[in-house]
């Protein structure tokens, strides 16, 4: 019996066939149904005078569909392709069902079961095309069976009504073109519906194949807990005439390399773009290094700074990690070989993120788990792994108690959470280290490999990560306060918001993406993704609504979304596209704020398809909202309803100055619930919308800016009127915020008691600035009336007294009091 590794690698070769035509394949376009000349009903007889009309007609049509019926080279090349295929997919099946072979290893089990979910979207993707197909002749099938049940009719009435020959003569030939025309459709559509039906087939037994290699992953990781090899101190299980370690690594060699040119044969397009972004990729770095440099004193740009310095390690890490992501279906060996080319860039890249006394242990840990790696490829499944797989988790659980011990490097780090979380993971990867060698020791050799291979390469993907977010971060500052992108008024006005939201989003992705391979290597991925299932399938019935926490979720992230999209889109149209066009003033924030509800709306009502809440479900919480509105949201309602009454009447905008209930101030901003107005003191006032609807309100700057002014002078009696007059209609036409037309005018009002009455009148330029204005000229006024020697008076009265006591009026005359003289 050959070793489980060479029935995968005889599995794996099988697969190595020229399969480029298929899977470059392209599904093409749907086939257009031809279009009728008019919509076909119910067979019935065509009149008489109409037939040779109808005649042509169909003719014309009979040659549509004879020029499509060839259209069948996608359809001929998926027959070529699944032709191709058969012979592979049937020895596999084959070689995967022979009874006695030996037990394969976990993983040739994902290299066939990831080769089984590649075959079944091909063949998902040769089956939507042959269904366009079907659908598209069956649609022109039963399209001839109607014109032939039509002509048949009408042949017979025109028979009955005794039609001339000619007509029955044409009416005879329109028959038989269509039924020669439907008989080599119906053909076709045998030939279509036949490969269909086998791609029907074929897709069935892949699910099956497929689901058959998931439940034999799925035993292995229950069986992770219990002993698959003789403890260690009773031998290692070697075989009698087992190949020595060099042949079972020539072996191994072998199947990667089958592997690595299956990979390039199925994915060759895709490979050449990959090599060719990655010089793209190059050139970006260096070129986004040199814009870097002014934005340095930036934390994201100073840590980015420096790893960009590295360009030609960054861009091999960026395009080696983009393997991992873009090729879903790719054999083991390739995702092996990305995860090696990484470990030189990290190793460069390594100085210019992590700290001087952890240098020497990161670079450790790489070469280990290059070791690994390259072991994991050469010795899968073989007698050799276990003790490898020992030595490695000897050397990575020793390595990190000695950076743990009492004035080790790790402790040298301080007290920072940055070093208290480095040290927590330290204890936890050297506790699963020490777990797997024990698991090891004792004969659990699956557990051991899944431990110490997972918490391995765990912690080297966390230096690539880190290495990686470094280097987009830095590409993304350059990005946002580059000059071509600050020519957006919105990202001018928001560069630091902006920095600071895309590296939290880099940050979390990164997490994510940590979070998911980590689950990945721990083979912990799909039972996560399974209980992920049951926790958010988990359901709340009441009655006839069923509300599960999956449901709440999506609506609620739903909801989320839309609220970002419509607040990004609603300041983008604001700052960058309305700003840009001449409008009245307070439009752009009106289509603003518009667009903004809109977009929310729609997310509600996404949000409710999402969790398939039909609207019709919703008729208990409308009228539970109809009560509220009619008893608690009246004011609610009501400024909501003034609020879209100011958006489209526009009676006040954002900037003007107004007046109500003795509120004076400036607008500052209109919603759709309440507006706030800043006073000439300074407060802003939060007025409901409805005060503004249902109140007069004096707004002084809704279709002009002008306003006048008047000013009250008032002079002594005995001053020439006209003197006065004259300096009070100069006076105003000398300041540069007053308009000459229309021109200042002069008074004459009156006489008061006390001065001779006068009023300026004069329009000024801009009502804001109506206090200083108006300061500026009186003081202009008194200096022009001081200097002409014109007195303004104090307020005078006269005193008539009827009777007087002796002593008063003797000191009214001066004289001195009888108290006096005595």
């Amino acid at each position: 019996m050959r070793p489980a590794a060479l029935t995968t690698t005889a599995l794996l070769l099988l697969l190595a066939v020229p399969i480029a035509a298929q899977n470059t394949v392209t599904t093409g376009p749907k086939s257009p149904r031809p279009a009728a000349d008019s919509a076909l009903a119910a067979p019935a007889p065509i009149p008489l005078a109409d037939i040779p009309n109808r005649a042509q007609t169909v003719e014309f049509r009979l040659d549509e569909i004879r020029q499509v019926i060839p259209r069948d080279r996608a359809v001929a090349q998926v027959a070529k392709a699944y032709a191709a295929a058969q012979d592979t997919i049937q020895e596999l099946m084959t070689l995967q069902s022979r009874p006695g072979q030996a037990r394969t290893t976990k993983r040739s089990l994902t290299d066939i079961h990831n080769e089984w979910l590649r075959r079944i979207d091909q063949v998902k993707g040769w089956q939507s095309t042959v269904s366009n197909r079907t659908n598209a002749l069956s649609n022109i099938q039963a399209e001839l069976a109607t014109r032939r049940s039509t002509w048949r009719l009408t042949q017979a009435a025109a028979v009955r009504d005794g039609a001339p020959s000619d007509i029955l003569e044409l009416t005879a030939g329109v028959i038989r073109n269509t039924a020669g025309v439907e008989d080599t459709v119906s053909q076709r559509l045998r030939t279509v519906l036949q490969l269909q039906s086998q791609l029907s087939r074929t897709l069935t037994t892949l699910q099956q194949s497929a689901e058959q290699v998931n439940e034999q992953l799925a035993s292995i990781r229950r069986d992770l807990l219990r002993f698959d090899a003789p403890p260690l101190w009773k031998g290692l299980g070697t075989r009698p005439g087992a190949p020595g370690v060099v042949t079972t690594a020539r072996e191994g060699l072998s199947r990667t390399r089958d592997e690595v040119n299956y990979f390039l044969e199925v994915y060759r397009l895709p490979v050449y773009f990959h090599l060719a972004s990655t010089v793209g990729i190059l050139f970006a770095i260096v070129w986004f290094r040199r814009k870097l440099e002014p934005h340095t004193a930036e934390q994201p740009a100073a840590s980015a700074r420096r790893v960009l310095d590295r360009p030609v390690a960054g861009a091999l890490l960026i395009s080696a990690l983009g393997v991992l992501f873009l090729y879903t279906r790719a054999p083991l060996a390739a995702y092996d070989l990305a995860l090696l080319v990484t470990i030189p860039a990290v190793l460069r890249l390594l100085p210019s993120f992590l700290p001087a006394n952890l240098l020497r242990p990161a670079i450790a840990g790489s070469l280990l788990f290059a070791v690994q790696r390259i072991g994991g490829m050469l010795l899968s499944g073989s007698m050799y792994q276990r003790p490898g797989n020992l030595a490695i988790g000897l050397l990575a659980g020793g390595a990190l108690l000695w950076l743990l011990r009492r004035g080790g490097e790790l402790e040298r780090l301080g007290a920072t959470g940055y070093a208290r979380a480095l040290q927590a993971s330290a204890r936890l990867a050297a506790t699963v280290f020490l777990i797997g060698v024990i698991a090891n020791i004792l004969g659990n050799a699956s557990l051991a490999l899944v431990l110490i291979n997972g918490m391995l390469a765990s912690s080297y993907l966390l230096l690539v990560v880190v290495a990686a977010v470094r280097i987009i971060n830095g590409l993304l500052v350059v990005a946002i306060r580059s000059e071509a992108v600050s020519a957006s008024r919105y990202v001018a006005q928001r560069k630091d918001a902006l920095v600071r939201t895309g590296v939290g989003f880099v940050h979390l992705a990164a997490a994510i993406g940590w979070l998911a391979i980590t689950l990945l290597v721990f083979d912990l991925l799909a039972p996560a993704e399974a209980l992920v299932r049951r926790v958010l399938s988990a359901s709340l019935v009441v009655g006839e609504l069923h509300l599960s926490l999956g449901a709440a979720l999506t609506f609620v992230t739903t909801l989320w979304v839309s609220y970002l999209v419509s607040r990004t889109a609603s300041d983008v149209l604001e700052s960058d596209v309305l700003s840009r066009v001449d409008m009245p003033r307070g439009l752009p924030n009106v289509i603003g704020r518009l667009t903004r509800y809109t977009l929310i709306g729609l997310g509600f009502i996404f949000a409710l398809a999402a969790i398939g809440l039909q609207l019709t479900q919703l008729t208990l919480i409308g009228g539970a909202l109809g009560v509220g509105v009619g008893f608690g949201l009246q004011n609610i309602v009501a400024n909501f309803v003034s609020g879209l009454t100011l958006a489209f009447e526009r009676p006040i905008r954002e900037g003007d100055l107004i007046e109500v209930q003795q509120l004076q101030g400036e607008v500052k901003h209109i919603g759709f619930r309440a507006s706030v107005i800043r006073s000439f003191e300074g407060a802003e006032v939060i007025v409901p919308n409805s005060a503004l609807t249902a109140n007069n309100v004096t707004n002084w700057t809704l279709s002009d800016p002008h306003r006048r002014l008047a000013i009250d002078v008032g002079v002594a009696y005995g001053s020439d009127p006209d003197r006065v007059l004259e300096l009070l209609r100069l006076l105003p036409s000398q300041h540069a915020s007053i308009l000459k037309e229309p021109a200042p005018q002069a008074l004459f009002t009156g006489f008061g008691d006390s001065a001779l009455n006068f009023e300026v009148r004069f329009w000024i330029t801009d009502a804001a600035h109506t206090p200083s204005i108006r300061s500026e000229v009186t003081t202009a006024i008194n200096n022009a009336l001081t200097a002409a020697g014109i007195e303004i008076p104090f307020p005078q009265r006269d005193l008539h007294l009827r009777s007087v006591d002796g002593p008063a009026a003797a000191q009214l005359r001066g004289a001195p009091s009888s108290k006096e003289t005595t």
